[in-house]
C-alpha cells in the first residue's frame, strides 16, 4: 500500500512538475480571437503617478478602462470606460461610460431609433478618495489642459414629459438639437457645484488660464444669442458679442486674453453667406466684427474674397497674429432649371492641371478650401498670405514673421507619370505679404526652422540637404555624400532616393540634426564642420531621436535626449540616453524586444511609459519611474493557455548568389525530424519586424502567424530585393531560393507548401505560380495580373493615374508601356495563366480604391476558361481589403479552410465544393465541412 501511494504521488509530482496537468495548453483557432485585447488611448498623468489605458476587444466586446497607480502598483477597472483624461493636477480622471453593446444591439433589433437609444454617461473618478460619480446622458466633455478645478460637458436632450400639459407646452418651447445647441454644464470638480448655460453650440477652454469661451443661440431675455465668457469667480456669463445670428469656429489664444470667432448675422436666405471675423481682447469692452473689406491693399490681392466658414481661426503662440481663412465666392448652380434641363457631362482635357478623376475626388474638399490670411492684432491690420495657386507652411508656433509658400501649378501634370510634382518655393513676409523667390523647380518637401530663420529641404535630384538663410537670402548645401550618404542607400525602385530624415533643430536655429542610414549628425550653420553624434555605422545600429515632449519646438544643446536603437544584424532594439553637451551615450533598455517608437513622458516628471514586445511577448505597457521598470498592464493573460510558436531569423543565398534574410515561424514543440506544412507569406522586406508581436486577430489581408503556427504550420517570410524592370523575376529569385533552402533542412513537407500575399504580395504570388508548381495552393489578395490594363487605370481612392507606380514606384518597371512593352508582358501573370497548376483563391473587392477589382476578375475568368481550380471572394462595398469585422473574420476562416484542405488534408468546405449561389448570399455562407 505504501509503495503504491508513493508511486502514485511520484507520478503526479512529475506530471505537475512537467506541466502536463496544470498546463494543458490549447491550439489557437479563429474562434479564440475574441479573447484578445488591444491597449489603446494611453494617458499619463502630469505628475507621472497614474496611467490610464483602454482595453479594446479584438472583436466587438465592451471596452474596459484601467487606471494604474505607480505608488501602489494596483489597477482599478471601469467596465465600458473610454476617452480618459486626467485633470491637470492629477486629482481626477474623467471619462465616458458607454452603454453595453449587447443592450444597444437588442434595442436596434427591435427597430428602436438611434435618437431613442440610451445615452452614454460621464465618469468622474477622484484619484485621491477613489470615489466614482456618474452623470447620465452626456453628449461631450472637455477639461482644461494646464489649469485646474473645472470640467465642462454637454447633456443630451432630456426625456420628454408625456403629460398632456407638458406636450402642449413643449410645442411652444425651443428644442435642443443640432441647430439650437444643447445645455452646457460647468462643473467645479472639488465641490461638485454646477452652472448651466442653455443652447450652447460650441465651447472651448483656454490652454493656460481659467477662461471658457462659448456660443449660444440664447433663451428668451435671460440669455441672449451671442458669444460669452464664463466668469468663474462670479459664476455668470460675461457677454462678448450679442446679436441674433450664427456663431462658430471659436478660438482663444493660449492665455485666454484674446478670442476670435466667425459670425453670420444676415437674416436673409442669401445662398452665399456673409461670414465675418469676430475679434476680442481683454483691452476691449466687447468684440468687434472686423471686415476684410476695409483694407484696400488686402482686397487688391484677394479680389471678391470673403471670410471662409470652413477654417477655424488660430492665434500664434505669442498672440501677435490671428490666422483665419478666406475664400472666393462659390460657383452656384441655376436653381430654376428642371432635372431634365441639366446637362451632366464630364469634360476631360489633356490641358487640365489635374486629371478629372482627381478633381472629382477632391471636389468636396475644394468646395471647402480656404486660403490663409493674417490679422496682426497689435497693428489692427490684415496681411494677404495665401491664394488659390499657393500652399503655405508656417512655423509650429506661428510666431515668426516668415512663412513659406509654394506652388506646383507649373508642374502639376507630372503627378500623372512621376507621382510627385515639382515646386516653385517662395519666402513670405508676414508683415508685408511680399513674396521672395527661393528656388524654382524644386523636388522636395520644404520646411521652415522653428524660429523662422531658415527654410530647408532635401532635394531628391541632388540627394542632398539644403538651407536658405532668410537674413541674406543665400542657399547653403549641407551634405555632399562624398564621405557619408544622407539618402536611402537601399532604394530599389526606379526613382530618386528619399532622405533618411532629420531629428530637429537646436535652440535658436543654431544647428540642424540630420540622419544618415545609421547615425545622427549635427550641422551648424555658421561654418562649423558637421559632427557625428552617434556611432552606429560600425555595428550596423540605427539610432533615431525620440521626441518626448509633444510641444517641443527645438532641442536644447545641453539636454539629454532619448534615442531608439535598432541593430540590423540581429534585429534587437533598445533605448539610449545621449548627453548632447558631453557626447556621452548610455544604454537604458536592451534585449530581444521591439521597443515602442513613441514612448510617453509625464509633463512634470521624468516618468516614462513605453512598450516592449517580441513574438512571444504582448506589448504591455511598461513604466519607468525613479527606480526600476514596472509592468503596468497585463492585457492578455490567457495567452499562457495556448500553444504558441517561436520565430527566428534565417539567412540563405538567392539564385544569383546574394545573401538574403527572412523570418521563419515554427510550431510549438518543433521537432526537426518531422515534416511540417509550410505557408509562405511576404510583401517586400519584413525581417526587420522579427521582434514584433503578432496577437491573434482578424487580419484584413494576411494570415495570422500565431494562429497558423499554433495549428502546426511553418510560416516563412523572405525579404525580396528588387532589380529594376524585373519585379516578378526578383520575387522568384528570392522566394524560391528561400523555400529550397528550407526544404534542404528536411523538416518541410515538399508536397504541402502554400503561398499567400496581398496587394503587391498578391501580385507576386500570382506571378510565382506561373513559374513553378512547387506550391500546392495559393491565395492572392487584390493582385494585379495584367500590367497593360492596370498601367493606364485609376487609383479610385485618390483619383490619381496608376502610371507613376509602374514607371517609378513599387511596380518597378522603370518606364512606360511604349518604352518597355516586353517588361510589361513578361511581368504580367495573365499571359502565363495556362502554366498554372496551383489551386488559387483570389480576394478582389468591388470598392477597391488601390487596385482595380477587374484585375481579380481577369485573373479568375482566365483561370476558369483554362479549367483551373479557382475561387474569388468579393466583399461587397469593401475597399482594398475587408474592413468590417464580420468580413475580416469570414475571410480568415475561408483562408484557413482553404489552406487546411490542401496542406492539412481537411475536408473541402461547401463554398469551395459548390460555391455560394447569388440567391444564398448573406444567408448561407457555405462554411460547413463535408466529410465524405
Amino acid at each position: 500500500m505504501y509503495d503504491v501511494r508513493f508511486s502514485l504521488f511520484t507520478t503526479i509530482f512529475l506530471l505537475v512538475f512537467s506541466g502536463q496537468i496544470f498546463s494543458q495548453t490549447k491550439i489557437l483557432s479563429q474562434q479564440d480571437i475574441h479573447r484578445w485585447k488591444k491597449i489603446e488611448q494611453e494617458k499619463l498623468s502630469s505628475d507621472g503617478r497614474f496611467v490610464a489605458y483602454v482595453l479594446e476587444s479584438a472583436t466587438s466586446a465592451d471596452p474596459i478602462l484601467c487606471v494604474w497607480d505607480s505608488a501602489t502598483e494596483s489597477t482599478q477597472k471601469f467596465p465600458r470606460g473610454t476617452e480618459p483624461r486626467f485633470s491637470n493636477d492629477a486629482n481626477y480622471l474623467i471619462f465616458r461610460i458607454k452603454q453595453p453593446l449587447d443592450t444597444l444591439k437588442t434595442l436596434r433589433r427591435k427597430k428602436v431609433k438611434d435618437d431613442d437609444l440610451p445615452k452614454d454617461s460621464l465618469g468622474i473618478f477622484n484619484l485621491q478618495t477613489r470615489k466614482l460619480e456618474k452623470i447620465g446622458g452626456v453628449k461631450n466633455f472637455s477639461t482644461p489642459e494646464k489649469w485646474d478645478g473645472y470640467l465642462a460637458f454637454q447633456l443630451e436632450t432630456a426625456p420628454p414629459d408625456t403629460s398632456a400639459a407638458a406636450k402642449s407646452a413643449a410645442k411652444k418651447m425651443k428644442k435642443e438639437n443640432k441647430e439650437n445647441g444643447w445645455r452646457l454644464v460647468v462643473r467645479h470638480l472639488e465641490s461638485g457645484r454646477k452652472d448651466t448655460v442653455p443652447f450652447v453650440k460650441e465651447y472651448v477652454f483656454a490652454e493656460k488660464n481659467p477662461r471658457l469661451f462659448l456660443a449660444t443661440t440664447g433663451r428668451d431675455s435671460t440669455v441672449l444669442p451671442g458669444v460669452y465668457f464664463f466668469d468663474f469667480e462670479k459664476r455668470q456669463l460675461a457677454p462678448v458679442f450679442l446679436g441674433k445670428g450664427k456663431y462658430q469656429k471659436l478660438a482663444l489664444d493660449k492665455t485666454g486674453n484674446q478670442a476670435a470667432f466667425l459670425a453670420d448675422l444676415d437674416t436673409s436666405k442669401a445662398r452665399i453667406r456673409p461670414w465675418q471675423l469676430g475679434f476680442w481682447s481683454d483691452k476691449m469692452a466687447a468684440a468687434e466684427l472686423i471686415s476684410v473689406r476695409r483694407d484696400a491693399e488686402f482686397l487688391l490681392k484677394n479680389e471678391n474674397a470673403t471670410v471662409s466658414e470652413n477654417a477655424t481661426p488660430r492665434f500664434s503662440d505669442d498672440g501677435s497674429k490671428l490666422f483665419f481663412g478666406i475664400a472666393p465666392p462659390p460657383v452656384l448652380n441655376d436653381t430654376l432649371l428642371l432635372p431634365e434641363e441639366i446637362v451632366n457631362v464630364e469634360v476631360w482635357s489633356s490641358q487640365d492641371d489635374y486629371l478629372y478623376t482627381m478633381q472629382k475626388k477632391r471636389l468636396d474638399e475644394e468646395k471647402k478650401r480656404s486660403f490663409p490670411a493674417v490679422f496682426r492684432t497689435a497693428e489692427n491690420r490684415f496681411v494677404a498670405v495665401g491664394s488659390e495657386d499657393f500652399q503655405v507652411r508656417f512655423t509650429a508656433s506661428r510666431d515668426a514673421d516668415l512663412a513659406l509658400v509654394f506652388s506646383e501649378k507649373n508642374y502639376s501634370q507630372q503627378l500623372i507619370w512621376d507621382g510627385v510634382a515639382h515646386l516653385d518655393l517662395f519666402a513670405l513676409d508676414l508683415k508685408t505679404g511680399d513674396k521672395q523667390l527661393i528656388v524654382k523647380n524644386l523636388r522636395g518637401q520644404p520646411q521652415i526652422s522653428p524660429s523662422g530663420k531658415y527654410a530647408f529641404w532635401y532635394s531628391q535630384p541632388d540627394s542632398a540637404w539644403f538651407v536658405w538663410n532668410a537674413q541674406n537670402a543665400q542657399i547653403l548645401r549641407l551634405t555632399d555624400n562624398q564621405n557619408e550618404k544622407f539618402f536611402d542607400e537601399e532604394n530599389d525602385v526606379p526613382d530618386l532616393p528619399d532622405a533618411c530624415g532629420f531629428a530637429g533643430w537646436l535652440a535658436n536655429d543654431e544647428a540642424i540634426l540630420i540622419y544618415d542610414k545609421y547615425d545622427i549628425w549635427q550641422f551648424g550653420l555658421t561654418g562649423k564642420p558637421a559632427a557625428r553624434l552617434t556611432r552606429g555605422r560600425e555595428t550596423k545600429t540605427i539610432f533615431r531621436y525620440l521626441k518626448l515632449d509633444p510641444e517641443e519646438k527645438f532641442i536644447m544643446p545641453d539636454s539629454e535626449i532619448l534615442l531608439h536603437r535598432f541593430n540590423e544584424t540581429d534585429k534587437t532594439e533598445g533605448y539610449d540616453w545621449l548627453d548632447l553637451a558631453s557626447g556621452k551615450q548610455t544604454k537604458w533598455q536592451s534585449g530581444k524586444f521591439s521597443f515602442s517608437r513613441k514612448p510617453m513622458k509625464a509633463r512634470n516628471s521624468w516618468d516614462i511609459l513605453f512598450t516592449r514586445e517580441n513574438f512571444e511577448t504582448f506589448p504591455d505597457l511598461q513604466f519607468s519611474g525613479k527606480g526600476k521598470v514596472k509592468q503596468v498592464s497585463r492585457a492578455n493573460p490567457q495567452q499562457s493557455e495556448y500553444e504558441w510558436g517561436s520565430i527566428e531569423l534565417v539567412e540563405w543565398f538567392s539564385l544569383d548568389g546574394k545573401k538574403l534574410q527572412g523570418m521563419l515561424v515554427k510550431p510549438p514543440h518543433f521537432d526537426p525530424s518531422k515534416k511540417y506544412p509550410l505557408l509562405v507569406n511576404f510583401y517586400e522586406k519584413s525581417s526587420n519586424t522579427l521582434m514584433a508581436h503578432r496577437a491573434p486577430e482578424a487580419h484584413r489581408s494576411q494570415i495570422n502567424y500565431s494562429i497558423f503556427s499554433s495549428r502546426g504550420y511553418l510560416v516563412f517570410n523572405p525579404d525580396i530585393p528588387y532589380r529594376e524592370g524585373y519585379p516578378g523575376e526578383s520575387a522568384t529569385n528570392s522566394v524560391l531560393s528561400g523555400v529550397s533552402f528550407l526544404l534542404s533542412k528536411g523538416f518541410v513537407d515538399e508536397k504541402r507548401v502554400g503561398i499567400q500575399g496581398h496587394s503587391w504580395g498578391g501580385y507576386q504570388a500570382a506571378y510565382l505560380i506561373t513559374k513553378t508548381n512547387i506550391f500546392a495552393c495559393a491565395e492572392a489578395g487584390a493582385p494585379v495580373v495584367n500590367m497593360f490594363s492596370a498601367y493606364g487605370g485609376i487609383r479610385w481612392e485618390s483619383g490619381r493615374s496608376r502610371i507613376f507606380q509602374y514607371e517609378h514606384q513599387q511596380s518597378r518597371i522603370g518606364g512606360s508601356i511604349w518604352e518597355y512593352p516586353l517588361r510589361y508582358f513578361e511581368n504580367s501573370p495573365l499571359f502565363s495563366l495556362d502554366k498554372i497548376q496551383t489551386p488559387t483563391l483570389i480576394l478582389a473587392n468591388d470598392n477597391d480604391g488601390a487596385v482595380p477589382w477587374y484585375q481579380g476578375i481577369e485573373f479568375f475568368t482566365g483561370l476558369t476558361r483554362l479549367g483551373k481550380p479557382a475561387w474569388l471572394l468579393n466583399y461587397n462595398e469593401e475597399p482594398h481589403w475587408p474592413v468590417k469585422l464580420q468580413n475580416r473574420l469570414d475571410f480568415q476562416i475561408r483562408m484557413e479552410q482553404f489552406f487546411d484542405h490542401y496542406l492539412m488534408g481537411k475536408p473541402m468546405p461547401r463554398w469551395m465544393k459548390r460555391g455560394v449561389p447569388a440567391m444564398e448570399k448573406g444567408i448561407l455562407q457555405g462554411l460547413e465541412l463535408d466529410d465524405e
